[in-house]
């Protein structure tokens, strides 16, 4: 985001150059996840179950950055860097994003057709090329980290991947004296589906099916107040209330949708109206920043894309670049001042952010009570929110501090399931069995597609007496009865074990 940020402040006049600081930006990004996957050294965070995720911590982020590299690394502007797509196809297929890799595809279709036919047929050719080599060297990194456990032998494969990108031109021309790209391609594409199947297997499906159900359960609560919305932020906090099944995010997987829930049906209305406007105004000449836009858009429709400022800021400059009307001088004082003040904003909302992940770090370690007077008294921005609210809240529950538990609990402005089930947890402690039921069932009433509530008041109703355990059960009974009628018909698809 830095980087991306600093291109927005000093480059904007030049747009050959912009072409090339997102090609060298992106190609530190790659190498260094590739290097981060070997794990070699290992680093919290730049893997999850097999999956590439690198500095984004999200592996459909990162997929979806180094897709719209790749695309933009074989515009003409930056000829002599096209052998970098070898770093973003790898990075690409590691990450096992089913969506970025058909959005690529999507990408990478609409290029080829928008080409003439000369560098229709040199992008096909170098398209096929890379993305069989990428396809092989995916694979056999997955399988020397995922299997082997040698990511030594990783890492010489990411050397050797990056030596043979600085020589991909030479590559090329010796490949276009033949038609044996023809091959190459369809080895490319069969490579392709045989790492994604034997990485995820048909996993993917579920979790489409399961975004479909967050974008459905994102539409009703929109709907509940079409005006104003939830809230910005407060999804994360209510979402039990809204869900149709049992899955565990903070996020709605569509971007427009989460803006929906956040600000009301006007927000995904101006930003349909904005989308179209700019595909409108762009001017196909620049195909390839032209797609990686379609690209992203595209992209968005079914993940958090956009919540991602790098990404934000990739569309930014994607558009200016694609965007060819006569400009102003923008690189004026008052263009950098504005941008400056806009960076500051940020830094002063992401310190309260920063302030809660130390707090974290110090209950991780043992020290509650210290992590507890790291977020009390606190005064910027984030603090007074949910979340820092909740996390102090837990504080208080695991250092046994039930007074000021109960009364941080109280100022908490509206219920959530996880406060009843926080509240009910401290109650059982106490020996309040009585109300511990009580907000157990408070809990459940919130959450009724999830499994925590039922098991807290499974455990709590042992401990209440004969005439109060027939009372309660059947209210749990009845709740049951409730979240089998109100469930999606595709929730059995998506449960976990």
């Amino acid at each position: 985001s830095s980087l991306l940020f600093w291109i927005l402040l000093h480059s904007l006049e030049d747009k050959k150059r912009l072409y090339k600081l997102i090609v060298s930006t992106g190609a530190i990004a790659a190498v260094s996840a590739l290097f981060f996957y070997c794990n070699v050294i290992p680093v919290s965070g730049m893997i999850t179950a097999g999956r590439l995720q690198g500095i984004f911590q999200y592996a459909n982020a990162a997929g979806i950055f180094f897709a719209a590299c790749a695309l933009i690394s074989v515009s003409p502007e930056v000829k002599d860097k096209k052998g970098y797509m070898l770093l973003f196809k790898t990075a690409l297929l590691l990450t096992q994003s089913i969506g970025a890799i058909l959005a690529y595809l999507i990408g990478a279709a609409i290029v080829a057709f928008l080409a003439e036919r000369p560098c229709r047929e040199t992008f096909v050719r170098e398209f096929a090329a890379a993305l069989f080599t990428s396809a092989l060297f995916a694979g056999a990194m997955y399988a020397l980290t995922s299997y082997f456990e040698q990511g030594i032998f990783a890492a010489i494969l990411v050397v050797l991947l990056v030596l043979i990108s600085f020589k991909f031109n030479k590559l090329m021309d010796a490949l276009g004296k033949s038609k044996a790209y023809f091959f190459i391609s369809a080895s490319g594409l069969l490579a392709l589906f045989v790492f994604l199947i034997v990485s995820r297997g048909l996993q993917p499906l579920g979790t489409y099916i399961e975004r479909i159900i967050h974008i459905n359960d994102g539409a009703r609560a929109m709907l509940h107040n079409p005006i104003l919305g939830l809230g910005p932020g407060r999804w994360e906090s209510v979402r039990f209330s809204w869900q149709s099944a049992n899955y565990d995010t903070g996020f709605i997987h569509s971007s427009i949708m989460q803006a929906g829930v956040d600000a009301g049906a006007i927000a995904v209305i101006i930003i349909v109206f904005m989308s179209v406007l700019l595909l409108r105004s762009i001017n196909y000449k620049s195909i390839h920043a032209a797609a990686a836009i379609v690209m992203i858009m595209l992209h968005s429709l079914m993940d958090i894309t956009l919540s991602f400022a790098s990404i934000s800021y990739l569309l930014l400059i994607l558009c200016y670049i694609a965007i060819d009307k006569p400009q102003a001088k923008i690189q004026s004082k008052v263009y950098k001042l504005s941008l400056l003040i806009m960076a500051a904003l940020l830094i002063y909302l992401y310190a309260g952010q920063l302030i809660m992940n130390n707090s974290k770090q110090l209950a991780a370690s043992g020290a509650i009570r210290e992590a507890a007077a790291a977020l009390e008294g606190r005064s910027t921005y984030y603090f007074g929110s949910y979340k820092a609210d909740y996390l102090l809240s837990q504080l208080y529950y695991s250092s046994q501090d039930y007074t000021k538990l109960h009364r941080k609990l109280d100022s908490i402005p509206y219920n959530t399931s996880d406060v009843f089930y926080l509240r009910a947890r401290a109650y059982a402690d106490e020996g309040h069995y009585k109300e511990a039921a009580e907000a157990a069932i408070g809990c459940i009433e919130l959450s009724i597609h999830q499994a925590y509530g039922y098991e807290l008041a499974e455990e709590v109703l042992h401990s209440l007496s004969p005439e109060n355990i027939g009372y309660y059960e059947e209210r749990i009974r009845m709740l049951k009865e409730r979240a089998k009628s109100t469930e999606h018909f595709w929730a059995r698809l998506i449960q976990r074990e």
